[in-house]
């Protein structure tokens, strides 16, 4: 689509005394700069093509539209009051939820210390690892179909 055959751009052009001139990205962007960009998105949109303003992500949470939506969730910071932030990102059963704000540099650091030592004393078995593994040494131990024993760790015949 050329930008420059619109409406919007070819007045917004006319008023920056720049019709004439040649139309490539500097003279778009300082085009653009003459109309909000709402008027923007409805001519482009208008002539079927697919744009969308982009936004700093924190202008995210002050959408009206995404706080309808339930994207967005309102907690109580100790710092800074109430707060706007992002709510659980896909549904589930039972359904996620936020608890408060998030903690502040180093709030839980002596709490996930304490963990971590005991999680290397006391390491838990990994269920997907050790499964595979379990299943592994099983399937290839053994007497074969032809009732000869291979070793542990040998590869199955094909």
């Amino acid at each position: 689509m050329d930008l420059s055959v619109l409406p919007l751009m070819r007045s917004a052009l006319a008023a920056l005394g720049r019709a004439d001139e040649e139309f490539d990205a500097d003279l778009m962007r300082a085009a653009m700069r003459q109309a909000p960009a709402a008027a923007w998105l409805a001519e482009i949109r208008a002539v079927d093509v697919a744009v969308e303003l982009i936004n700093p992500l924190g202008s995210l949470l002050a959408d009206e539209d995404v706080a309808v939506n339930g994207y967005v969730v309102e907690v109580s910071d100790p710092e800074h009051g109430r707060i706007r932030q992002a709510a659980p990102p896909f549904r589930t059963q039972p359904p996620g939820e936020v608890r408060g704000p998030a903690p502040s540099l180093g709030q839980h650091t002596a709490e996930v210390l304490a963990e971590t030592v005991v999680a290397l004393k006391f390491p838990r078995p990994h269920p997907v690892r050790d499964a595979r593994w379990r299943a592994s040494a099983w399937s290839t131990s053994g007497p074969t179909s032809r009732g000869r024993s291979r070793p542990c760790c040998s590869p199955a015949p094909r």
